[in-house]
Parts: structure tokens; C-alpha cells; sequence
């Protein structure tokens, strides 16, 4: 496995650096399809006489970077077990990595949630992504992760102030007079409506459009109560079991992430009418599910 260098380890600086100076970092994440490796892209701006960068040990610049610029520089082994030291003359610098994110980065759990942290390992009083030696830090930093199609951010945060912009498969952190930060930014694969749940067919009976990702879901039997007993599934998590279908209407609130969702009416049994008979009205559109010992209908619920 490749050895990532999350932080930005910037740790020489010309005794001439002026504070005032811009410091500008430019960091993006392009995750690849495995949800594991990546392509990052790191840009520094400055007005420092010069700049050097921590590269892990063992590596050189000709094989850990697919591209590096300013593209002269010197390249000087440490007496340290970890890193070795690159630097430039110059305040400029960009390059591109190909990594795999470590254990103690990327955290993945039963559901395939994917869960990112930066480590938070100190140096010279300094942790995460940090500029080393400022006590400003960054002047202004865009810290950007871009996932594949089939994947969606979960969730995003930070411990500075900022702004996020998300744009489809992009997301964006903005700072300005920002150190040390500690990123958190969760995703997973899109779910999909299953064509088998619990060992039964799927089948999509309707797509609903809705602009409220917490709707309510009202439950009736439209015929004869025969006795009906159903569970019902969203996004594989179930909102409801057991549930006797009635002609009294039951209310089950959703809460719906944005872009597509899936509800499976699941037959607990066939009632002595087959197969199990359901309205499901979501918003102002209402449906009639079937669901027997061999087959489930569904709905896909697409928020705005």
C-alpha cells in the first residue's frame, strides 16, 4: 500500500517570509471508483523565497509524484524514520499524487459507509492540514472531493469556519485565515431499488417527485380487511413491521435523503385474500402495492 501524506507538511520557510504574504492551498481528492484510492492534486501559492515538503520515506520525487512543479528542486534524506525533505526555490508549487487512503484516514463499516477523518498527528504543535511555522495559517484554502457517479456524500464537516458548496458529485470547503484542520466527509455507493429483497422480486410499481425530503406516508387497505399484515422497508432499513393493514389510515413519517429513495411493501402474510393488498399515498399520490410470498412492489421516492 502506498503511504499517503495527508498533512500538508510544509515545514521549512526563509527566515524572510513576511506574514503578510498570501498563502494560498488548493487541495483536491479525486476519489477512484474502488471508494479506496485516489488521485490528489495539491497547489501552493506564496510570495516565500522558498518552500519545502515532507515526501514519505523511501520514496523520491520520480516515483511519488506523476507530476511536480516547479520541476527543479533539491531533495535531502532525513535522519527521520518517516519522511524525507523536497525543496524549492521559489513560493509556487503544485503536483499530483496517486495514494491509498490509510487505516487510521478511512473507516468502512457494514453498510459500505465510507468514513474519511484526517489524522490528527502533531508536529511542532501543528496537526491535520496545516501550513507549519504560521500562526495564520492558509490565507485562503479550497479543500475539494470529487467521488464517482455511483457514489453520494453522507455527510461533510470541519473544525474551522467556512463555507461548503456542493455540486453533484463535488464537494467544496472555502477558508479563509484558517490551520490545523480536521476534515470529516462521509459517502457510500448510491442505493438503488434492489431487484431482490429478502429472497423475493422487486418490482417498481411508481416513481413519486417530491420537494420535501420528510413526507408522510399514509397506509389503508381500499377493499375488504382480510386480515393483511405487511413490514415495510426504506433504503433496506424497515420503518415499519408487522403493521395489520386496515381501512383506518396509519401516517409513518419519512425521512428521505435527497435524489432517489426505495420503500418495499414486504407480505408478512398472504391474509386470506392473496397476495397482500396496501394503498400507500405519499405526498398527493396515491399507490396500490402487491406483495406476496414470492414477489414485493415497491415505490421509489426522488427528491428535488
Amino acid at each position: 500500500m502506498k503511504k499517503s501524506m495527508t498533512a500538508f507538511a510544509l515545514i521549512f520557510i526563509s527566515l524572510t517570509t513576511i506574514l503578510a504574504q498570501p498563502k494560498v492551498l488548493e487541495r483536491i481528492y479525486m476519489i477512484k471508483s474502488d471508494g479506496v484510492s485516489y488521485r490528489q492534486y495539491n497547489s501552493f501559492r506564496s510570495g516565500y523565497p522558498s518552500l519545502g515538503f515532507h515526501i514519505p520515506k523511501g520514496k523520491t520525487p520520480s516515483n511519488y509524484y506523476q507530476y511536480v512543479f516547479p520541476n527543479t528542486y533539491s531533495f535531502q534524506k532525513l535522519d527521520n524514520q518517516y519522511f524525507d525533505l523536497l525543496n524549492f526555490d521559489g513560493g509556487d508549487y503544485s503536483a499530483i499524487v496517486e495514494l491509498d487512503f490509510e487505516a487510521d484516514e478511512l473507516k468502512i463499516d457494514e453498510t459500505g459507509l465510507h468514513t474519511y477523518k484526517t489524522p490528527k498527528k502533531e508536529i511542532n504543535g501543528h496537526y491535520g492540514v496545516y501550513l507549519g511555522k504560521e500562526p495564520l495559517g492558509f490565507s485562503q484554502l479550497a479543500y475539494i472531493w470529487i467521488i464517482p457517479e455511483d457514489f453520494e456524500f453522507v455527510s461533510y464537516d470541519v473544525n474551522r469556519e467556512g463555507e461548503w458548496v456542493v455540486r453533484d458529485n463535488s464537494l467544496s470547503f472555502f477558508g479563509y485565515n484558517v490551520n490545523d484542520l480536521i476534515f470529516e466527509i462521509k459517502y457510500r455507493k448510491k442505493r438503488t431499488t434492489p431487484t431482490v429483497f429478502k429472497e423475493r422480486k422487486v418490482k417498481v410499481k411508481k416513481q413519486i417527485a417530491l420537494s420535501s425530503n420528510s413526507p408522510v406516508l399514509k397506509v389503508r387497505d381500499t377493499e375488504k380487511e382480510d386480515g393483511d399484515i405487511i413490514s415495510i422497508s426504506l433504503n433496506g432499513d424497515w420503518i415499519a413491521r408487522g403493521l395489520h393493514v386496515t381501512n383506518r389510515e396509519v401516517e409513518i413519517d419519512l425521512r428521505l435523503r435527497k435524489g432517489r429513495n426505495y420503500l418495499i411493501m414486504y407480505a408478512e402474510n398472504e391474509g386470506e385474500i392473496p397476495p397482500n393488498t396496501a394503498a400507500m399515498k405519499v405526498g398527493l399520490q396515491e399507490v396500490i402495492l402487491n406483495s406476496s410470498k414470492d414477489s414485493s412492489e415497491a415505490l421509489e421516492l426522488i427528491v428535488n
